[in-house]
């Protein structure tokens, strides 16, 4: 004979597959499994809304931007706007006002036209001085906001001259148009009489202060586009 051995019900409970010995590390791996499956959604919704916030900051600086590229086109339009203007009125008083004021045989009427023809180059040279100042200074603030540091470096020199003979252009514009023509326009209108002499020679004060002008104006306008 075979000897049988003597087996007791709890080693044959222990050696059953399937028995409760198995059943807590199946469990266990069933608790690690959906653990580990909810740790990876977690992290998928966590890197989706990353990539949904880097996607809004992207898309409102590109916002921020296009609003900045419009705000510095209007800007750039209104300037070339201004500059026609300005530069309209000037020749505007060599070509056409002081010639007809000379061609005109009474005195009266050479006084009405030229107090009337001053009355509106006055405020459109002025006021589109005024705007090329401030769109100039915007474009200026702009370029600076490019360049940086190196805007000094690359640029400080000619920017300094630009800077000067655009000072010495709006001191002569504004005694051109507020120093000559508008006290002149002011005496029309008070009825004041103004002789051939005095006509004569605001006429004269008015053509050499737009000769200095033109030439400011063109060396600022050249110092400008070599900035560019």
């Amino acid at each position: 004979g075979i000897k049988s051995k003597n087996i007791s019900p709890s080693e044959e409970k222990r050696s059953l597959p399937g028995s409760s010995n198995e059943e807590p590390k199946t469990h266990k791996t069933s608790k690690l499994t959906k653990s580990a499956s909810l740790k990876g959604s977690v992290n998928n919704w966590t890197l989706s809304a990353k990539i949904m916030t880097l996607l809004a900051n992207r898309r409102g600086k590109e916002r921020g931007l296009a609003g900045g590229d419009s705000l510095v086109s209007v800007n750039s339009w209104l300037h070339q706007v201004a500059l026609i203007a300005y530069l309209g009125a000037i020749m505007g008083l060599w070509i056409l006002l002081l010639p007809s004021v000379s061609v005109i045989d009474k005195l009266e009427d050479k006084v009405h036209f030229l107090a009337r023809g001053l009355k509106l180059y006055n405020p459109l040279q002025v006021g589109a001085l005024g705007i090329l100042l401030f769109t100039g200074a915007f474009q200026l603030t702009e370029f600076k906001a490019a360049y940086r540091e190196m805007f000094v470096k690359l640029f400080g020199y000619q920017l300094g001259l630009k800077l000067l003979f655009a000072f010495f252009l709006v001191i002569l514009s504004v005694y051109q148009a507020m120093g000559i023509g508008f006290r002149f326009v002011k005496r029309y209108e008070s009825g004041e009489v103004v002789t051939q002499q005095e006509l004569k020679l605001i006429s004269r004060r008015l053509l050499g202060a737009h000769w200095c002008i033109l030439v400011l104006v063109v060396i600022t306008t050249w110092l400008g586009l070599r900035l560019r």
